[in-house]
């Protein structure tokens, strides 16, 4: 199930009002805009939609979703669901206009049963979402909104923090740790298991992909790092990532990597791994390409695009790097552009003529955005 349109608004009554137009999306999503425009924002929201999808009680106070899905089938599945000061006080679902739940602020609605085509009346606790419950025969259209949120990837390219985190691998414990794949700074985990599970096969896939994109290495592997000392003695053996590049006699450890390429290394590692186990859903990188050089992060954002395409995942991808927006499709832009609190996405769905337009005008990419011809075209 892909995220056909989507959006948002908080605080609507205070000074912290914001609020994200409803924009549709595409297969392919690269959103462009000036620092603190809301693109790292806009990501967190969408992706806080799937939080609350997967949990029991409403983990956010304030926010009001609304978003439009598209099935396998290509049945249109609506879902609102707007929260105050941890009150859920409207929920509603629909299935192309037919509307199958309704809820308020008391916790009374209906929601329908496929199994006997009848309303069924409830009331339930305000913190709890009806879009919760999970029953095959009863409601299976919930089923769909749980399998989007449980598959949604939330990549922030630029942090730091995983490429300092190692494992540590009790010789007790033979069996690989087990970890959610919604868990995206555990690089190390997903090595180790993608290399249990398919063996040499996934590992290659991964060091044909680094060498793509301009890092060239004969091998990956896990084993203790070279450049950091632990003192405090630990029974278990602490681990990290090393790659042995081609023209370097040693090998490399992760935590004596620039950030871009352990950024890059992890992200693939990653995608790999969602393509062996055939994950397909939605994937969030806010910043992609930060911390590489402009030949690099271009062939990373080119792979993607066409891994994503062949697995069938819906990229959402964020950056405000002009060399990346010139070396990517126009059609696959969302411009963000905000007026104090207010949100607006510009693409090739609302902005058709003015994309049409850029084609004839010899600029490069980036100038479509910054001489503000995806609002006024040839005006």
């Amino acid at each position: 199930m892909k995220l056909d349109t989507f959006s948002y608004i908080e605080h609507p009554d205070n000074e912290k009002y914001w609020k994200l137009e409803e924009f549709k999306l595409n297969d392919i999503n690269l959103i462009v805009g000036s620092n603190s425009s809301g693109k790292s924002r806009t990501l967190n929201v969408i992706s806080g939609l799937s939080k609350l999808l997967i949990s029991p009680k409403i983990v956010f106070r304030n926010g009001d979703y609304k978003a439009c899905f598209t099935d396998i089938e290509k049945n249109k599945i609506k879902y609102n669901v707007l929260i105050k000061n941890g009150i859920i006080e409207n929920e509603e679902l629909f299935i192309n206009e037919e509307q199958l739940i309704k809820r308020n602020k008391k916790g009374e609605g209906f929601i329908k049963s496929i199994a006997i085509n009848t309303e069924l009346k409830f009331k339930i606790p305000f913190n709890e979402l009806v879009a919760f419950r999970k029953d095959e025969i009863q409601y299976p259209y919930l089923n769909k909104l749980y399998d989007w949120a449980s598959k949604l990837r939330h990549f922030r390219f630029a942090k730091e923090q995983e490429k300092n985190t190692l494992a540590i691998i009790d010789s007790n414990k033979p069996k690989p740790e087990e970890h959610d794949l919604k868990e995206t700074d555990k690089a190390i985990y997903f090595f180790k298991r993608g290399k249990k599970e398919y063996g040499d096969k996934f590992v290659q896939k991964i060091i044909e992909d680094f060498n793509k994109i301009g890092y060239a290495i004969e091998k990956i592997e896990l084993g203790p790092l070279k450049s950091i000392q632990i003192e405090a003695p630990i029974a278990s053996n602490v681990v990290g990532l090393l790659v042995k590049e081609n023209d370097r006699v040693g090998v490399t450890d992760q935590h004596s990597m620039s950030d871009g390429m352990f950024r890059a290394l992890s992200i693939l590692i990653h995608f790999n791994y969602y393509y062996f186990v055939g994950l397909s859903g939605n994937v969030l990188i806010d910043d992609i390409g930060e911390g590489l050089d402009f030949d690099r992060s271009t062939k990373l954002i080119k792979l993607l695009i066409q891994k994503s395409i062949e697995t069938n995942i819906q990229l959402v991808m964020s950056t405000n790097d002009k060399f990346v927006m010139n070396n990517t499709k126009l059609e696959f832009w969302q411009i963000i552009n905000r007026i104090g609190s207010d949100v607006k996405m510009y693409n090739i769905n609302n902005s058709e003529k003015e994309f049409k337009q850029f084609r004839f005008t010899g600029l490069n990419n980036f100038e479509f955005f910054s001489t503000g011809f995806f609002k006024k075209g040839l005006k």
